[in-house]
Protein backbone atom coordinates (compact mmCIF):
# COMPACT_ATOMS: atom_id res chain seq x y z
CA UNK A 1 0.00 0.00 0.00
CA UNK A 2 2.97 2.26 0.94
CA UNK A 3 4.57 1.88 -2.35
CA UNK A 4 1.27 2.35 -4.54
CA UNK A 5 1.00 6.00 -2.48
CA UNK A 6 4.51 6.28 -3.04
CA UNK A 7 4.54 5.93 -6.55
CA UNK A 8 1.87 8.32 -7.02
CA UNK A 9 3.57 10.95 -5.09
CA UNK A 10 0.93 10.71 -2.21
CA UNK A 11 3.41 10.73 0.71
CA UNK A 12 5.25 14.09 -0.42
CA UNK A 13 2.62 15.95 1.69
CA UNK A 14 3.56 13.40 5.14
CA UNK A 15 7.36 13.73 4.53
CA UNK A 16 7.21 15.24 8.27
CA UNK A 17 6.25 12.02 9.39
CA UNK A 18 8.75 10.15 7.94
CA UNK A 19 11.46 10.09 10.77
CA UNK A 20 14.74 8.43 9.11
CA UNK A 21 17.21 7.45 11.89
CA UNK A 22 19.94 5.22 12.33
CA UNK A 23 19.12 3.56 8.84
CA UNK A 24 15.85 3.08 10.31
CA UNK A 25 12.34 4.50 8.69
CA UNK A 26 9.49 5.00 10.91
CA UNK A 27 6.30 6.97 10.15
CA UNK A 28 3.57 8.78 12.36
CA UNK A 29 0.69 7.26 13.42
CA UNK A 30 -1.34 9.74 11.64
CA UNK A 31 0.50 8.72 8.81
CA UNK A 32 0.06 5.15 8.90
CA UNK A 33 -4.10 5.89 9.42
CA UNK A 34 -4.37 8.24 6.45
CA UNK A 35 -2.63 5.61 3.88
CA UNK A 36 -4.83 3.08 5.30
CA UNK A 37 -8.26 5.41 4.85
CA UNK A 38 -6.92 6.11 1.13
CA UNK A 39 -6.42 2.71 0.58
CA UNK A 40 -10.12 1.43 1.44
CA UNK A 41 -11.06 4.57 -0.40
CA UNK A 42 -9.32 2.76 -3.54
CA UNK A 43 -10.45 -0.18 -3.37
CA UNK A 44 -13.89 0.33 -3.12
CA UNK A 45 -13.67 2.75 -5.84
CA UNK A 46 -11.66 0.53 -8.05
CA UNK A 47 -13.36 -2.79 -7.16
CA UNK A 48 -17.13 -1.98 -6.72
CA UNK A 49 -19.49 -1.70 -9.69
CA UNK A 50 -23.30 -1.29 -9.37
CA UNK A 51 -22.90 -1.62 -5.67
CA UNK A 52 -20.84 -5.27 -5.60
CA UNK A 53 -17.34 -6.26 -6.34
CA UNK A 54 -16.51 -6.71 -9.84
CA UNK A 55 -16.45 -11.10 -9.68
CA UNK A 56 -13.54 -11.10 -11.47
CA UNK A 57 -11.71 -8.37 -8.86
CA UNK A 58 -13.23 -10.49 -5.55
CA UNK A 59 -9.93 -12.26 -4.38
CA UNK A 60 -7.90 -8.88 -4.81
CA UNK A 61 -11.03 -7.13 -2.94
CA UNK A 62 -10.80 -9.59 -0.56
CA UNK A 63 -6.94 -9.43 0.07
CA UNK A 64 -6.75 -5.86 0.05
CA UNK A 65 -9.34 -5.26 2.59
CA UNK A 66 -8.32 -8.23 4.75
CA UNK A 67 -4.68 -6.08 5.11
CA UNK A 68 -6.93 -3.49 5.95
CA UNK A 69 -8.55 -4.80 8.40
CA UNK A 70 -5.45 -6.67 9.71
CA UNK A 71 -3.39 -3.14 9.99
CA UNK A 72 -6.24 -1.25 11.80
CA UNK A 73 -6.22 -4.16 14.03
CA UNK A 74 -2.75 -3.72 14.93
CA UNK A 75 -3.53 -0.34 15.73
CA UNK A 76 -6.23 -0.87 17.53
CA UNK A 77 -8.86 0.76 15.49
CA UNK A 78 -11.82 -1.41 14.15
CA UNK A 79 -14.29 -0.59 11.41
CA UNK A 80 -17.95 -1.21 12.65
CA UNK A 81 -17.82 -5.18 11.36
Amino acid sequence: ILERHAAQGNLDDHQSAVIKEDGKVAVSRKLVESVLADAETWVLGHYFADGKVLAALQSKYERDMCDIRLLRAELGETDGE
